[in-house]
């Protein structure tokens, strides 16, 4: 699978658009973990970009549950997209080391 690192840097404002979620097994009866056994969870967050456009993305976290209001600037680190396929679609799954509340003014990346 191929890891692209993403520089957040290059995004005016990072939100988050919902509270941090599980990512669920397909049978939805138990959560997800990472290689280490760490819970996964998943974070809607909004990129805008200089151009004016802005896309939100789920971006996936291992550990403790990111405690993010809805609309306040967050602080990510350690941003990479993996690239998959599978039955005929294929698409970019992001993840970081960690998504946080931004302290002080919004957040540049």
């Amino acid at each position: 699978m191929r890891v692209i690192p993403i520089d957040v840097a290059a995004f005016t404002v990072t939100l988050a658009m919902g509270p941090a979620a599980p990512v669920m097994e397909m049978d939805k009866k138990s959560q997800r973990a990472n290689t280490d056994g760490e819970a996964l969870y998943q974070v809607p967050v909004a990129f805008g970009m200089s151009d004016g456009t802005a896309s939100v993305v789920n971006v996936r976290v291992a550990g403790a549950a990111p405690t993010v209001q809805v609309g306040a600037p967050v602080v990510i680190t350690g941003l990479v997209g993996r690239v998959w396929e599978m039955g005929g679609r294929h698409g970019i799954s992001y993840s970081a080391a960690s998504v946080r509340p931004a302290v002080g003014s919004p957040s540049k990346g």
